[in-house]
């Protein structure tokens, strides 16, 4: 993004394995299932961008797209409008934006709902480069598993500064990947001028860059994919500041912490602060338990071992190396 011409406007089309990738401002805990993921049969990967926006799925049958441009011509809706096009010229004449920036299609005979998300987008703006993400649903084989992947059981229990993902029913586009493409390629083509486009494939080129290389280790370490989380608490009971009511707590201990960048500053048994819970990374496996903690306060051995059991299931304790993602490997 930094090294493109201030003046110029660039299209790039890629296609991920499977992963999530949740936003810059968004909390793991809150946006993830950690322990379907970590039990999913093949590789799912965790990655936190650098732009905003909200958690998504890539795999082979999803198109992301992004366009970086310069500042003064942004406008949320204006490249979502191209793929909407591309979309209108492959015969999905329903294809349009929303008033979330969203690209949704209809689909009248479904017997629960009548219109679905097809396309997410993300921004980010400096003072020279803009840069509009998206993705698009175009024939996924894993759309069943999403939700469930999207869907944290710690939900109810976290109460976190940051972005939300909103969620909408979603479905797949339903057409070939190399015709949606070639159509979003033409549609760029005709907003910008042919003389001036020119495509290409450099991404093996780009990992030789050092820039690009860096940026690359940084966004795969567990530092930035769990440790930029914002200030979050994590409560087994309502509290004064978040009255949520509470269900399906085993044990009868009230646990309550808060932490920052994936550090615990803060946790409290039955209100007692317990000050050897401070400094703990949630994202790094422990050599002791949660259980094994708990029972450390004094806490009674088999409460100790059902709130770990939980809070385990909860926050995903000891997953998080495999959902590192793995050393790059160009997906064409």
């Amino acid at each position: 993004m930094k090294a493109t011409p201030p003046d110029s406007t660039i299209l790039i089309l890629f296609i991920n394995r499977p992963s999530i990738v949740i936003g810059r401002n968004q909390n793991p805990w809150l946006e993830t299932n950690l322990n379907e993921l970590h039990q999913a049969p093949s590789h799912v990967q965790l990655v936190r961008r650098r732009s905003g926006g909200g958690a998504v799925f890539h795999d082979q049958g999803n198109v992301n797209w992004s366009v970086i441009h310069p500042p003064k011509h942004f406008d949320r809706n204006k490249h979502a409008e191209m793929v909407v096009r591309a979309l209108h010229s492959l015969g999905k004449i329903s294809a349009r934006v929303n008033e979330r920036h969203d690209i949704v299609i209809d689909a009248p005979h479904h017997s629960q709902n009548k219109t679905f998300k097809i396309s997410g987008s993300a921004y980010k703006l400096t003072r020279l480069r803009a840069i509009h993400h998206g993705t698009c649903l175009v024939n996924s084989p894993h759309l069943a598993r999403i939700g469930p992947f999207l869907r944290s059981p710690a939900e109810k229990y976290i109460q976190a500064l940051g972005s939300a993902s909103v969620r909408s029913p979603i479905t797949n586009v339903d057409v070939s990947i190399e015709p949606f493409l070639a159509a979003v390629k033409d549609e760029f083509t005709k907003m910008y001028g042919l003389p001036d486009v020119a495509f290409t494939d450099r991404a093996e080129e780009g990992m030789a860059v050092a820039d690009v290389q860096k940026s690359w280790e940084e966004l795969e370490s567990t530092e930035w994919t769990f440790g930029q989380t914002p200030k979050f608490t994590f409560s087994t009971h309502p509290t004064e500041n978040d009255t949520r009511p509470r269900d399906g707590v085993p044990g009868k201990t009230k646990i309550w912490f808060m932490a920052n960048k994936g550090v615990i500053d803060q946790f409290q048994i039955d209100d007692v602060e317990q000050a050897a819970f401070k400094g703990i990374r949630l994202y790094e496996p422990s050599r002791s338990s949660w259980a094994e903690r708990l029972r450390q306060t004094g806490l009674d051995a088999r409460e100790a071992q059902v709130m770990g059991d939980w809070l385990k299931g909860m926050l995903g304790g000891g997953v998080f190396e495999r959902l590192s993602p793995p050393k790059y490997e160009h997906s064409p």
